[in-house]
């Protein structure tokens, strides 16, 4: 695969449009046990792979796209996280999301025309493009597709949910427990009973995502570091005991 430097980018860190990595087969991707699902491999996966226009590769910082751009693209991230956000009528930074490797982005909103918000790379991310019209027209056709697409959604929507829920009824180191198990989940990344992952984004990132101030955010994790649930060096975070985390905070 060229390097890093080897590819044209634009002032904000972006390829151009018309710039793609070299072809990248998806059975060597890291993230293909998590993009869609195996059950669909065998018919209309293998067909929407072979949709897939491009590999963007998006260097930390640049825009993947703009809000208000017309949507021609469902993305993809094959590796590497993705932050979405909008603007207040102050023209603050208001996170709403977060993506990781193998999840699409946009799902809740596949009709829209434009995008509603503002896409950013946390770190270099390799993002995969499938046009909408194709995809479209292969949920039609495939009706296992069509129900896998609608799945994703109804998961997004129940994320939102579970996060505007989050953020009315509790305090403030319930919600940086949760987004730490959420965030481990996610990531799937485990050894000898342990989780240990890193979080590409800032603490000002995770405040304006759960409504809470960054100083917040920090106290919540010394002390979830001090009652022994949590190892924090940097990013980096290990989960002592995912089960006494979720027991200790009513998680689910």
């Amino acid at each position: 695969m060229a390097s890093l430097t080897q590819l044209p980018v634009t002032r904000n860190g972006a390829l151009p449009a018309n710039a793609a990595l070299p072809s990248l087969a998806c059975r060597s991707c890291t993230a293909s046990d998590r993009c869609l699902t195996p059950a669909i491999a065998g018919g209309d996966l293998s067909e929407l792979r072979q949709s897939v226009k491009q590999h963007r590769m998006i260097h930390k910082g640049g825009l993947l796209f703009l809000a208000g751009q017309p949507r021609k693209y469902a993305h993809v991230v094959r590796s590497g996280s993705i932050k979405c956000y909008d603007l207040n009528i102050n023209g603050k930074e208001r996170v709403c999301d977060f993506h990781l490797a193998g999840e699409v982005i946009g799902m809740e909103d596949l009709d829209a025309s434009v995008h509603g918000c503002f896409a950013v790379a946390l770190e270099d991310s390799e993002i995969c493009e499938i046009p909408l019209v194709q995809l479209r027209d292969l949920m039609l056709r495939r009706p296992s597709l069509c129900r896998e697409m609608l799945s994703l959604t109804t998961r997004k929507v129940h994320q939102y949910r579970d996060l505007v829920t989050l953020i009315s009824q509790s305090d403030a180191t319930r919600r940086v427990a949760s987004f730490i198990l959420s965030m481990a989940r996610r990531l799937r990344r485990g050894d000898d009973g342990r989780l240990r992952f890193r979080l590409s984004m800032a603490r000002s990132d995770i405040a304006s995502y759960l409504g809470i101030q960054m100083e917040t955010v920090s106290r919540s994790i010394t002390a979830l570091q001090k009652a022994g649930l949590i190892r924090v060096r940097g990013k980096r975070i290990e989960l002592c005991s995912p089960e006494q985390l979720t027991l200790k905070y009513g998680l689910h």
